[in-house]
């Protein structure tokens, strides 16, 4: 496996020291090299070429082949690795086989071994090359490493004041005090409470004999007195 900084781990070797720091039983030794890593998100397993000529007697064999150029990844030249898919080759087999270049209007290219999308940028600007960058350089030399921790440090700062920032947000946006129906709408809040303190009254108040003219609105059989809104009424 390989981190954003290009060490190269074994995954077994990855798993067991997360356990043990997980109980705090890593030691400082592992927690400078690996401390960065919090989890397997953090990590990418490689897909490799093995080498399939093999001489034991031989001292110049390599166990991996780029994948593009079939030449022997011997430390020689720049090996990258592509972090969304894992594909490891050399860098001028990736130039080469992308065909990428300054004057090229699209940098998202598909990864000439397995075709998943990658961000050519870093190929292009050298100076581009960040700590997110979906090319990763495979065990790169002390400056390059150092700059790249020191650009993980420098997200990391910025993560957790992001982080900060939010939780600062909802907390305020918590302690904000919810508009009431008075302060939302007032005529209706007002016309609430009147309502209310009329079914009060309603309520407490001694019962009230129906007039003749309102139950006669509820009568079915209409009688002679209902013709009080007729001639009566004149």
């Amino acid at each position: 496996m390989i981190d954003r900084l290009g060490q190269l781990y074994n995954k077994e070797g990855i798993i067991e020291y997360l356990l043990r720091r997980a109980k705090q039983e890593s030691q400082s030794k592992e927690d400078k090299i690996a401390g960065h890593i919090k989890g397997l998100k953090d990590v990418r397993e490689v897909r490799l070429l093995p080498n399939p000529v093999r001489n034991d007697s031989d001292k110049d064999y390599y166990a991996y082949l780029c994948p593009l150029t079939q030449r022997a990844l011997n430390g020689k030249y720049r090996v990258v690795c592509l972090w969304p898919c894992g594909c490891v080759m050399s860098e001028s087999g990736l130039r080469e086989t992308t065909g990428v270049s300054k004057s090229s209007s699209e940098t998202r290219l598909p990864c000439p071994v397995c075709n998943e999308l990658f961000d050519a940028t870093p190929i292009l600007d050298q100076s581009m090359r960040t700590i997110d960058c979906d090319i990763v350089w495979v065990n790169p030399p002390a400056e390059e490493q150092l700059k790249l921790r020191e650009h993980l440090a420098s997200a990391k700062k910025t993560n957790k004041r992001k982080k900060s920032e939010s939780s600062n947000l909802s907390e305020r946006r918590s302690k904000v005090r919810a508009p009431t129906l008075n302060e939302a709408a007032p005529g209706a809040y007002a016309a609430n409470q009147v309502r209310i303190a009329q079914a009060n009254a309603a309520i407490n108040s001694p019962s009230v004999q129906e007039s003749e003219a309102v139950a006669s609105l509820y009568r079915k059989t209409p009688s002679k007195r209902d013709v009080w809104l007729g001639k009566q009424a004149s």
